[in-house]
């Protein structure tokens, strides 16, 4: 099983994100989230210092089958420029997960690099073991090379594809614990399994709230912070890691707001990533 650290060169756009799916808890105790039948809405990033918008996302969810468990198929499509070189590309996700006992568990998801034309770049496709509690996953370039690799499932893995989702189930503490001081500050920690593929460590931290005004509207929100996860050095990550914070609103179901930080590895520019619809339907 491969491992590095967070912010390897080969991290890629770590905020290519899913936000409809429901919570998982890893590395803690977190708390499930309710997922309406279809979920969809969109999302923007920008450079911080810009209004011009440097990538668009839209993703589209809906229960194809009320089981139990319940199975959902997920769109993501995202469009823009990428990474140092800005290099314009259109990267569709499809997915398939399930719904058990009020936890998240990936089948398969396929994710489809193409550039601004529609010529396909590569694919990367990963499978989900439980009995094996494995992740296979394949990368496949158009002229016919294809990489293989296997990751051990363990007890905290994330796929890059769930991160958003297992924030929404953060152990957001009170409210009104949180405006008078007393609370003890609640922490995740888990695997990370980004779209290179590789796995890295992350802590997430709990920072309070604060009120955020994106296109979508204004919200009160959680804030939380991303560092790598170091064991007994983390300390050191809190204090040199760049900053790469996200916001969720105070309300449930703790949908995504907001996010600032770097797209991808050190190389890349810090973007600010912002919510522009997010919509629920029982239907």
């Amino acid at each position: 099983m491969k491992s590095g650290f967070l912010f390897s060169r080969r991290t890629v756009i770590l905020f290519l994100l899913l936000l409809s799916y429901p919570a998982v808890c890893t590395g803690g105790e977190g708390e499930s989230v309710e997922l309406s039948p279809r979920e969809w809405g969109k999302y923007r990033t920008r450079l911080p210092d810009q209004d011009t918008v440097r990538w668009e996302a839209r993703w589209d969810l809906e229960r194809i089958s009320p089981g139990p468990p319940a199975r959902y198929r997920v769109t993501d499509t995202v469009r823009g420029n990428f990474g140092e070189d800005s290099l314009p590309q259109i990267r569709i996700t499809e997915a398939e997960f399930l719904i058990r006992n009020g936890r998240l568990q990936m089948l398969e998801s396929v994710l489809t690099v193409s550039d601004r034309v529609g010529k396909v770049l590569y694919t990367l496709q990963k499978k989900f073991d439980y009995r094996q509690r494995s992740v296979r996953t394949r990368k496949e370039y158009p002229a016919g090379e294809t990489e293989r690799d296997e990751f051990d499932m363990g007890s905290r893995l994330v796929d890059a594809k769930e991160i958003v989702s297992t924030l929404r189930g953060f152990p957001f503490p009170p409210p009104d614990a949180v405006r008078r001081g007393e609370y003890e500050d609640p922490e995740l920690e888990f695997e990370f399994l980004n779209e290179s593929p590789d796995t890295y460590s992350i802590l997430v931290t709990y920072e309070g709230i604060e009120d955020v005004s994106v296109p979508a509207g204004d919200f009160s929100c959680h804030k939380l912070r991303i560092v790598p996860d170091l064991g007994i050095l983390t300390f050191v990550g809190k204090i040199f890691a760049p900053d790469l914070y996200m916001w969720f609103t105070v309300a449930p179901p703790h949908f995504w707001v907001k996010y600032r930080g770097l797209e991808g590895d050190l190389s890349t520019p810090s973007v600010v990533s912002e919510l522009v619809e997010f919509n629920r339907s029982s239907q």
